[in-house]
């Protein structure tokens, strides 16, 4: 999993494929509990996994209004395709996927 910061989160957002990523900080534990959810997706190659930690970012943070974590949100091309605030599980993030793939294919 690719670990995002101040100089490279703009960058990965904006690259013509699906970055998922996980804001998240040390301290929480449920945030412990989305990485292992995360490292479970079987994911293909227009896809990738990466994490954000608000206490070293929180102009990131601000920006994209995280106010609880773990928060996930789903980019692709620079834009916002999906949000989940909360722990969410393999099953609800595999088919939010396929849906962003179907729709992103018409």
């Amino acid at each position: 999993m690719m670990e995002l910061d101040e100089k490279t989160f703009f960058e990965e957002i904006r690259k013509d494929r699906f970055l998922i990523v996980d804001f998240w900080a040390d301290w929480c534990y449920p945030c412990k509990l989305q990485s292992e959810v995360l490292e479970k997706l079987d994911l293909d190659g227009d896809i990738e996994i990466a994490k954000l930690n608000v206490d070293q970012c929180p102009r990131i943070a601000d920006k994209y209004d995280i106010e609880a974590i773990p928060t996930i949100i789903i980019f692709h091309k620079g834009m916002i395709m999906k949000r989940f605030v909360g722990l969410t599980g393999v099953g609800e993030l595999k088919r939010e996927i396929e849906y962003l793939r179907r729709i992103l294919r018409q």
